[in-house]
């Protein structure tokens, strides 16, 4: 119960997700021939959402080809002229679907085609040029939407694309039939902008890296290059497969690429887009080297790095060196791949180590930290949220020692007060209020107040960064102003885009009270309501693949949210005397017990937590 807190945000404004900037660069992605596709019609990932107003690509001059388009938008009909070139097509802040779209090609309308995801309908089929896309008269939204090129047009442009959607805002230009929006959430396009960008083959930046992955729970995903992430972070789905192959290339030679596979080791070396790994077996990538050859191992060097279960992202390295580990049984989680021109390319990396076996870990641990390695049940393994590989950790006396693979050794207090036998960790969990230069080093964890409706914490990434620092995990927390579900869908939306920006490990909990009658003026502090919004706000945030739960005090745990909850976590608010002191437990109720508001070297109060499980708790697997 952080009622002490919320005073002052009696009045809150709810505004759409407006976060992050990308660009996309318009350059060639020649697709190999016999490479498996499946369609992934994942959500739209908030990372990606972009507040640029125009696309990095090659101006379109007056002897190139115009692209023309224009919408069907509710309640005003049709656009009464044509939009060109990345001109924006439809509203902004004026929560109005766009129904229908068409473009146009002069001369070529033939050589270009589209398709929408349109509610309660699903995908339609292509349409040419010129040709609707979509419906009119029936009050219907599009959801997403495609465009590609057909023939000697595709070889000499891309047709490059975003969408404005309901929640999220501008998502990320894409190119070349990728999917722009969302489907399966039941949001609106607002505005789309196309251009078109011409292909410049005889690009000095030329030869290109392109790949894509086989993950866990998702299959294929859409091809990435020169350094984009294949695969997820944060998630713990394994890696199964990969394609690699070079586009655009204007020097002779090949990729080879070689992955060690659960239970069947390393498999034979593959060339130019062709399927390493297995799909259908559930079995995961444990490492991966790749090399060039012939004359482009000549001018260029090929980097990569991967992010592995427990250990995070790994060093990068080189030219058929080993990214990843074998004989620990840990996951490929994502890889990242570059294409290097020289040596003074070279891509840098807080950690220092790409590969990991049981002999190198032990080692590393003894030559690093000084003291043998010894499996006495006091070490176990970390990975802080930077990304950097965290080794096995001591506990000697009242310090624990924690070693990140830069060979930088972090120190610990631990908690000197008598732990129940149910406690895990003892941790904080903070907003604002909490002053910027608030210690998070003597916690175990750390609870961070990601949001209250939808304006982000002040502090939020100072709050982050200091774990970060200090390699202690953290979660994130959103606290409510829902006055309905759609308000709960907004909150959901809106947080994760935060996670996906931050990417907590603690999950994402909901903190339904009304600690300034915000709900209660407004007639919704009820049970059937707030109940609704829990779902609304859990289930959105568990489809996206995260771990997540509600924050209440015991009783309405209890009375309120016993039932219509089950799937999902609880962090209990139980004070008991409220004295500073660990009490009695609630682990029966949920895995994070919020026990007392009252600290010493915090007179304005300070809410400290008891955790009754491991930290892998809260990962999805």
């Amino acid at each position: 119960m952080k009622y002490w807190k919320y005073y002052v945000f009696v009045s809150v404004v709810f505004g759409f997700l407006y976060i992050g900037s990308i660009q996309i660069h318009a350059e060639e992605v020649t697709q190999p021939e016999a490479v498996e596709q499946t369609e992934t019609e994942a959500p739209v990932s908030t990372t990606d959402v972009s507040t640029s107003d125009t696309a990095d690509t090659q101006s379109i001059s007056d002897d190139q080809q115009d692209i023309q388009y224009t919408s069907h938008i509710q309640g005003d009909g049709w656009e009464t002229q044509e939009h060109t070139n990345g001109e924006l097509s439809g509203t902004q802040g004026e929560s109005k679907r766009l129904e229908a779209i068409k473009i146009n090609l002069p001369d070529h309308n033939d050589l270009i085609q589209y398709q929408v995801h349109v509610q309660d309908i699903g995908w339609m089929d292509y349409v040419s040029g010129g040709e609707i896309a979509g419906t009119t008269g029936q009050a219907k939204r599009i959801e997403a939407l495609r465009i590609r090129l057909l023939g000697d047009l595709a070889n000499t442009y891309n047709v490059i694309y975003r969408t404005h959607v309901q929640n999220y805002g501008w998502l990320k230009w894409v190119m070349n039939d990728t999917i722009s929006g969302t489907t399966g959430q039941s949001l609106r396009i607002e505005a789309i902008e196309i251009l078109l960008a011409k292909k410049d083959v005889e690009a000095a930046s030329g030869n290109n890296v392109v790949y894509d992955s086989h993950v866990q729970n998702i299959g294929w995903q859409s091809r990435v290059q020169n350094g984009q992430i294949a695969g997820s972070v944060g998630k713990s789905y394994r890696l199964e497969a990969v394609h690699i192959f070079l586009s655009n290339q204007t020097i002779d030679g090949d990729i080879q690429y070689q992955t060690h596979i659960q239970n069947l080791g390393w498999q034979d070396w593959k060339t130019d887009g062709q399927l390493s790994g297995t799909t259908g077996q559930s079995l995961r990538l444990e490492a991966i080297r790749i090399r060039l050859t012939g004359s482009i191992s000549q001018y260029y060097d090929i980097y990569y790095r991967v992010y592995v279960q427990d250990y995070g992202w790994l060093a990068w390295t080189c030219d058929g060196k080993i990214a990843g580990t074998t004989g620990l049984s840990k996951r490929l989680e994502a890889i990242e791949i570059i294409l290097v021109q020289n040596i003074s390319n070279k891509p840098s990396s807080s950690s220092t180590i790409s590969y990991f076996d049981h002999q190198t870990a032990k080692n590393y641990v003894q030559t690093m930290v000084g003291f043998q390695f010894v499996n006495d049940g006091n070490s176990q393994v970390f990975c802080d949220l930077n990304g950097d590989l965290v080794m096995p950790s001591y506990q000697l006396g009242n310090t624990k020692y924690i070693m990140n693979s830069s060979g930088i050794i972090i120190q610990k207090k631990t908690s000197t007060s008598e732990i129940s036998s149910v406690v895990k960790h003892w941790g904080v969990d903070i907003s604002q209020f909490n002053g910027s230069d608030f210690d998070v080093t003597p916690y175990d964890f750390v609870l961070i107040r990601s949001n209250y409706g939808t304006t982000t914490d002040p502090l939020l990434e100072t709050y982050v960064n200091a774990c970060i620092q200090a390699g202690i995990p953290y979660g994130f927390y959103c606290y409510s102003y829902a006055l309905s579900v759609d308000d709960a869908h907004t909150e959901a939306a809106y947080t994760l885009a935060l996670a996906n920006q931050y990417k907590p490990t603690l999950g994402i909990w909901y903190d339904m009270e009304d600690a300034d009658n915000y709900k209660t003026n407004r007639g919704v502090w009820t049970k059937d309501a707030t109940l609704s919004f829990c779902q609304t706000f859990c289930k959105d945030v568990k489809s996206m693949g995260w771990y997540t739960g509600i924050y209440s005090s015991s009783w309405f745990i209890q009375n309120w949210y016993n039932t219509g909850l089950e799937d999902y976590d609880k962090w209990v608010a139980q004070w008991d005397a409220n004295d500073g002191q660990y009490h009695s437990d609630t682990h029966t109720l949920g895995s994070i017990h919020q026990y007392t508001s009252v600290d010493d070297k915090y007179p304005n109060g300070l809410d400290k937590n008891a955790m009754y499980v491991d930290f892998d708790y809260y990962t999805l697997v």
